[in-house]
């Protein structure tokens, strides 16, 4: 599986729609892949001192292909294997958060606490699309393009992080039970 969500991701980042500005500013693949055991990290450099729209189109595509594969990767394929493990999630889950990281052994591994972030932003099983919003505005800057996809923004108590604004899916959000949906405080 790990490799078929590689090339849905580098296909759908490849894909041939792009305008004339995104042709100029190729979307970069992740620089640093890492299987973390039930899941797998993904980091960015999307620093660019020169083009100060290079991070705003990279983001914006890389939030578009992420959800595009959590939608292709979604409930049935995980309902098929799901009974040979305990509590496997729903589906395939994705947290999005910008921030700085610390490499550590020469790129082998890195820290910081936008990875702390991502990961506990995954640990509902019923959501399988959160983003931070430190640094992205979605309301602002992003359409998700599909009318039944609709984001909702909401702040949430992160286990040892403190209180974070983050998006989520309002279908998802809606079929939260309520005393899940108690936890997320409108914004």
């Amino acid at each position: 599986m790990a490799i078929s969500v590689f090339y849905k991701i580098k296909n759908l980042l490849d894909e041939g729609t792009r305008s004339l500005k995104e042709m100029c500013f190729e979307v970069r693949l992740p620089n640093f892949v890492k299987f973390t055991g039930d899941g797998v990290l993904l980091i960015w450099d999307l620093r660019d001192h020169n083009y100060l729209d290079l991070d705003y189109i990279h983001i914006r595509k890389i939030i578009e292909t992420l959800r595009q594969v959590c939608q292709a990767y979604h409930w049935p394929y995980f309902k098929k294997i799901a009974g040979r493990f305990a509590n496997y999630p729903e589906g395939l889950r994705c947290s999005i958060t910008q921030g700085q990281v610390v490499s550590l052994g020469q790129g082998k591994e890195y820290v910081g606490q936008c990875i702390n972030l991502a990961s506990r932003l995954v640990k509902n099983r019923r959501l399988s699309f959160v983003i931070a919003q430190n640094g992205i505005d979605l309301e602002k800057d992003m359409n998700l393009g599909n009318p039944r996809e609709a984001i909702v923004t909401k702040k949430l108590n992160i286990d040892g992080i403190g209180y974070e604004i983050i998006y989520i899916l309002e279908k998802e959000f809606a079929d939260l039970s309520p005393e899940e949906q108690e936890k997320f405080i409108s914004i």
